[in-house]
């Protein structure tokens, strides 16, 4: 593809991100883009609350286009934990491509070792992985385009040489509007935030039914509805992620 006809591709893509809605449609727009230059297995992640625990995994939202296997292992696992990778993430906003690994600080070797052999098990050898700087609501987003199995690092490093300012301005994009369609989306009605605010009380789902005079079956409801807006598996991820988007108190 010409430089010329990339660049309208990246344009084209900037102006229907900023027209979606949907944020698996902007997900699955983000793969396919990416594609394009060679990055077919992506990792992103988000947290509008950077501490206590910035690197635990349950403080993010993850979007992922890896196996599952790898998903559970990298992320469940925590093999990201004490590498050199993740602590530059923790320490710094950039790009960093991985052929300038050997410039950062080693982490815990053993931690080192198992993510090298995590990454060769699945062919992920070449890639990007950029550390998005913290924006006034104390954001924090990291991406992690991996390279199809084929591609060595030196082609990524000349696509990124080349193309650098246009890639970077779509994945901004596409970070900045992943934000704003999941801050809309996750807000709760009035009646989820009162049930979320009993739980973080202490409260259980009995005493809350009779604090608010509703059936035990009408608060189950609510925190049903409360987990599935907030994008989270328990309650307690959904008190955690409300309080991390200023939903439970506002």
């Amino acid at each position: 593809m010409s430089n010329t006809l990339s660049r309208s591709a990246a344009l084209s893509f900037i102006s229907r991100v900023a027209r979606t809605g949907d944020d698996m449609i902007l997900w699955d727009m983000l793969c396919e883009r990416m594609s394009d230059y060679g990055l077919n297995r992506l990792l992103y992640g988000f947290t509008l609350l950077p501490e206590p625990d910035p690197l635990d995994p349950a403080n993010w939202l993850l979007r992922s286009s890896h196996a599952e296997s790898y998903n559970r292992r990298l992320v469940a696992d925590g093999l990201y934990l004490d590498t050199r990778y993740g602590n530059w993430a923790q320490d710094y906003s950039g790009t960093l491509l991985w052929s300038r690994q050997d410039i950062l600080t080693p982490g815990d070797p053993a931690s080192e070792a198992r993510l090298r052999d995590l990454n060769q098990s699945h062919q992920v050898h070449a890639g990007v992985m950029v550390s998005f700087p913290l924006l006034p609501q104390k954001s924090r987003g990291i991406l992690i385009l991996a390279a199809r199995p084929e591609m060595p690092q030196c082609r990524i490093d000349r696509i990124w040489l080349q193309r650098r300012d246009e890639i970077e301005a779509q994945i901004h994009a596409f970070h900045l509007r992943f934000q704003l369609i999941f801050a809309v989306a996750c807000r709760l009605t009035p009646r989820q935030k009162e049930v979320l605010r009993c739980v973080a009380a202490g409260f259980t789902v009995q005493q809350i039914a009779e604090e608010l005079t509703l059936s035990v079956a009408t608060i189950d409801k609510h925190l049903r509805l409360a987990r599935e807006a907030l994008d989270a598996t328990t309650t307690a991820q959904a008190v955690a992620r409300a309080l991390r988007f200023h939903q439970l108190y506002s």
